[in-house]
C-alpha cells in the first residue's frame, strides 16, 4: 500500500498508544516516522497518557532515581509524561548531585556484603549491581556468596512448595524450586494445594477474550492474563484460530525459551529500538531483541535457521547491501553494546540438539546459577 498522510492518520487512530500502533500497522508506524510527522500522527494518542498520572506522582516516582537515564529505563512511561508536561527538570532536581557521585570499590563491596547470592543483590540493589557489573567488579565483590545450587529431591521440592499460597507467589519466592518442578514434571502434583490464580477463567471466556482481538500480538498487549493463561492451558492455537497470521509471531521453540526466562524474569520483553542511527548506514531502521531483561540490560537473540540466514534477512531488507546482510548480526551487536546492553545468541540447529543446555546457557548468562 502506498501510504499518504491521511490514511496513516487514520489508521494511527484505530490505536489507543504508539506501541501498539508499531505493533500491528509498522508500515504506516514507519512511514511516519521517516517523514517526521509521528507526534502530529499520534497526537490523539498523547492526550491519554498526560492524564494518567498527576504530577506528585511522577515526583514521588523520580524519588526512586538517581540519575535520569535510569528513570527513563525503568519507568519509561512516568519519564516520557513528565518531559511532555515539561516538569522534568523540576523532578529531576535530586538526581544531579547524585549523577555525579561515583561509588567507589570499597561502597560497592559493602553493599554486596549485605546479601548471601547474586539474585538478592541484583533484585534489591539494582544500580549498585549494574554499577559492578558494568565495571567488571561483580566477581571480586561477590566471592563470599552462595553459589545457590540446591539438591533437590521430590520431598524437598513439596515442602518448599508448602511455604506458598499460589502459584505466582511460588515462582516468586523461590524460582529454582518452581523451575526444577517444572523441569521434572511435578509442579502440578506438589502445588495441589494451592489457590488457583485465575479459577474464573473457562475456555468459553478465553474464547470470548481473545475474539476481542485481531492478531495474538494485540491479544497479548491488551489481555495478557487471558493470554497467558490460555497458553498455560495449551489452548492458545484454538482460541487464536480466526486470528490473522503476522510474520511478528515468536517461533514455538523461542516461546519455550522466553518461558523458561519468565520464571526468574517475570519482566522479561520483547525490545524494538526504531531509533537507531549508525554512520554510513542510512538503511538501517531499527533493530528488535527477541528476549530483553531491562534491569540487568542482557538480552537474547533466538536465530532461526531460515529468518536468520541472508535469504530469510534478506526478504525485509531488500535496500540492505549484500555485505551487511552477511554481518548484520555483528553489526546489530555492536550497535545494543553502544548502548550498554550484552546479547546472546542461541541458534535453533543448537536447540535441536540439546534444548536443555540452551536454556541452561541462556539463564547462566543471565546470572542465574
Amino acid at each position: 500500500m502506498k501510504w499518504t498522510f491521511e490514511s496513516v492518520k487514520q489508521e494511527a487512530l484505530k490505536y489507543n498508544s504508539r506501541n501498539e500502533f508499531r505493533t500491528a500497522s509498522n508500515d504506516a508506524y514507519r512511514w511516519a516516522y521517516y517523514h517526521k510527522c509521528l507526534d502530529a500522527i499520534c497526537d490523539h494518542m498523547t492526550r491519554g497518557r498526560l492524564l494518567k498520572y498527576t504530577d506528585e506522582q511522577l515526583a514521588e516516582e523520580a524519588l526512586k532515581y538517581c540519575a535520569r537515564n535510569e528513570f527513563a529505563i525503568y519507568s519509561y512511561n512516568m519519564y516520557m509524561c513528565a518531559r511532555k508536561r515539561k516538569i522534568l527538570d523540576k523532578i529531576c532536581r535530586h538526581m544531579s548531585l547524585s549523577k555525579t557521585k561515583k561509588k567507589t570499590e570499597k561502597e560497592l563491596l559493602e553493599e554486596a556484603l549485605k546479601y548471601t547470592n547474586r539474585m538478592d543483590f541484583q533484585k534489591y540493589s539494582v544500580n549498585l549491581y549494574m554499577a559492578a557489573q558494568r565495571r567488571g567488579l561483580l566477581d571480586k565483590i561477590c566471592t563470599h556468596m552462595e553459589l545457590q545450587y540446591i539438591d533437590w529431591t521430590e520431598e524437598k521440592l513439596q515442602n518448599e512448595a508448602l511455604k506458598y499460597e499460589n502459584r505466582g507467589k511460588f515462582v516468586a519466592g523461590s524460582p529454582n524450586a518452581y523451575y526444577t518442578a517444572t523441569k521434572w514434571g511435578l509442579l502440578d502434583k506438589i502445588c495441589s494445594h494451592m489457590t488457583a490464580m485465575h479459577e474464573s477463567w473457562t475456555y468459553e471466556k478465553l474464547h470470548n477474550e481473545a475474539l476481542k482481538h485481531d492478531t495474538r500480538i494485540l491479544f497479548q498487549l491488551k489481555s495478557n492474563k487471558a493470554y497467558q493463561t490460555a497458553a498455560r492451558l495449551g489452548i492458545l492455537d484454538d482460541v487464536c484460530k480466526h486470528m490473522k497470521k503476522t510474520s511478528m509471531n515468536s517461533s514455538t521453540k523461542e516461546k519455550e525459551l522466553f518461558y523458561n526466562i519468565k520464571v526468574y524474569f517475570p519482566n522479561a520483553c520483547n525490545l524494538i529500538d526504531r531509533k537507531v542511527i549508525i554512520e554510513n548506514k542510512p538503511h538501517v531502521m531499527g533493530f528488535e531483541i527477541d528476549i530483553f531483561i531491562v534491569e540487568i540490560k542482557k538480552g537474547i537473540e533466538f536465530d532461526g535457521e531460515y529468518w536468520h540466514s541472508v535469504e530469510g534477512l534478506k526478504r525485509s531488507r531488500t535496500d540492505w547491501p549484500i555485505e551487511d546482510l552477511e554481518n548484520y548480526h555483528q553489526i546489530k551487536d555492536d550497535y545494543f553494546r553502544s548502548q550498554g546492553i550484552e546479547i546472546i545468541h542461541i541458534k535453533e540447529e543448537d536447540w535441536n540438539k540439546d534444548k536443555e543446555q540452551c536454556i541452561q546457557r541462556s539463564l547462566a548468562f543471565l546470572g542465574v546459577s
